[in-house]
């Protein structure tokens, strides 16, 4: 049995825990959870980020970083999964850097005994760009994409083809359910608007000497890894980030490679808090 499959003695004093996670951001109350490790820390923390519009919440990747000793927050954006307000891209982005902030609070680092100098991001899919994209912007421990699903690379693709379009529509338009105030069509307007601002390429260069990991899967139909994980891999590697990067032979949720999903990104973070 692994480090990550094995529970932890108890710590009486400081036992291991499941907390909710209530804060605001846009004016919207937005709603999660906190995995709590046992011991009295201060313990690294992860903020993890879902997808569109997030069946796959990584919730036993967050389970095995507290077996570990990391202290790991889900979040929902606005309009998602019962946050309040509605979702859009945009949103998701400024919720994203709010959620950071927040776990990094004094408020935080009390009740979930967080060390506010050794927080990462781990996104997947539409979480994955938005962890890149946080990440770009504000100083992490690491941030790990899983199946990232580049925005910039879309707006692109739908710039130089506008039948993409409709593509991305028959995708996600019978997802839309969990989400508040969104519909495919409205998102992906917003995407075309961004542009290039919401390209991870745009930033590669703030990634200089940075650890990153980037996973990505053969079998994944929504977001293909020509399109939006090697363009980034490449812009990353040029612009000198400390990269590692995989493409496994799995789907987009990483359905039968879950164990070794764990393993590799609860071994790649605990490299950086060792």
């Amino acid at each position: 049995m692994n480090t990550y499959s094995s529970d932890p003695p108890r710590d009486a004093d400081h036992p291991a825990s499941l907390v909710a996670i209530g804060f605001e951001s846009g004016g919207a109350s937005l709603n999660g959870v906190a995995f709590v490790p046992s011991g009295a820390g201060p313990h690294p923390a992860v903020l993890l980020l879902h997808g569109l519009p997030g069946y796959e919440r990584n919730l036993d990747l967050a389970q095995a970083l507290r077996r570990v000793g990391w202290t790991a927050m889900v979040v929902h954006y606005r309009g998602a999964w019962g946050s309040g307000g509605s979702f859009s891209f945009a949103n998701v982005l400024e919720d994203s850097a709010a959620a950071l902030e927040h776990l990094r609070s004094p408020q935080m680092r009390e009740r979930l005994r967080v060390d506010g100098a050794a927080v990462s991001i781990v996104g997947h899919s539409m979480g994955g760009w938005a962890a890149l994209m946080t990440a770009a912007h504000t100083k992490v421990l690491g941030v790990v994409s899983i199946a990232g699903f580049n925005l910039g690379a879309v707006a692109r693709r739908i710039a130089a083809d506008p039948s993409f379009a409709q593509v991305l529509h028959e995708v996600f338009e019978p997802q839309m359910g969990p989400l508040a105030g969104a519909r495919a069509d409205g998102l992906f307007a917003e995407v075309v608007q961004a542009g290039d601002s919401w390209d991870v390429r745009t930033y590669a260069e703030r990634f200089d000497g940075r650890p990153a990991l980037l996973l990505a899967a053969s079998n994944d139909e929504e977001v293909p890894v020509d399109m939006h994980h090697d363009p980034v891999v490449e812009a990353l590697s040029a612009a000198g980030a400390n990269l590692t990067h995989r493409v496994w032979d799995t789907d987009h949720a990483f359905s039968d490679r879950r164990l070794e999903l764990t393993e590799t990104v609860a071994g790649w973070l605990g490299s950086l808090s060792s």
